[in-house]
């Protein structure tokens, strides 16, 4: 939270995504030689691309205090989600936005805090699949993508049987590293924006939300057939640490470690 009388957002190499999630406010918002007077109502949003700059003063004779939330998004993110839907991504820029509604970045922004206020218990796959969400919506509605060429069809039948067997056998083999969604889609021979979609429609769930629950499913089989303490456990299902575990758990089965293991 800031009080605003003046403050002057400088050129940056990444994107920026402000959103109000405080009460309302009235500002003078300039980019790019451009003023917009905001009312700044909760979730209303402002998108700064990289190398441009952005001024926010208060509309109101005294200044305001001004809660907001702030994501920040690699271009390289962006270009290569451009390059992977074979688009021009040198053709392609980010539009500058200033006290605009987008319910699609407030539904973002609001996961990112939940995210943040859960001591980010659903770990780094989910922050990258929200990225790439992020990156592909930015492309979408705000950007220069009619310039571009204009993307493939979508594969519309989810993965094969084939490329269904080969990620699994990856996921399970895998389990206790780092799994990115990057990684899994070059098992299928994919983008990873596809990868996502097609895995979705092939099983059900999202990566991420299919590798938490196969780690569960390690962690229970683990409880049951050994004696192997808590923390080891955590380790070799892929979570963080022990404290990781017993919150996927609680979540998933309703129980602790603990009573699960006694059970």
């Amino acid at each position: 939270m800031q009080t605003v009388d003046e403050i002057a957002v400088p050129t940056s190499e990444r994107h920026l995504i402000l959103m109000n999630i405080g009460r309302p406010y009235r500002l003078e918002e300039t980019m790019d030689g451009r003023l917009v007077r905001t009312s700044g109502r909760m979730g209303d949003i402002a998108i700064i691309p990289a190398g441009h700059e952005a001024t926010f003063r208060t509309g109101a004779r005294a200044p305001q205090r001004v809660e907001s939330a702030a994501m920040v998004l690699d271009p390289g993110v962006v270009a290569r989600l451009a390059m992977m839907s074979e688009l021009d991504a040198d053709r392609i820029e980010l539009a500058g936005v200033l006290g605009a509604r987008d319910p699609v970045i407030e539904r973002f922004g609001t996961a990112l805090l939940a995210e943040m206020d859960g001591g980010g218990l659903l770990g780094e796959l989910y922050l990258e699949s929200i990225a790439t969400a992020l990156g592909i919506h930015l492309l979408r509605t705000h950007s220069s993508l009619d310039r571009a060429i204009s993307p493939v069809r979508e594969p519309a039948g989810g993965l094969s049987r084939t490329q269904l067997r080969r990620v699994v056998d990856y996921i399970e083999a895998n389990l206790d590293g780092r799994l990115t969604i990057e990684e899994m889609a070059g098992v299928a021979g994919l983008s990873s924006f596809h990868f996502s979609r097609q895995f979705k429609i092939a099983t059900g769930r999202p990566p991420h939300r299919y590798v938490i629950e196969r780690r569960v499913e390690r962690a229970r089989v683990l409880l049951a057939t050994t004696e192997l303490p808590l923390h080891e456990i955590a380790a070799l299902a892929g979570f963080a640490d022990q404290s990781h575990l017993a919150r996927h758990i609680r979540r998933q089965l309703g129980v602790t470690p603990t009573a699960l293991r006694r059970s």
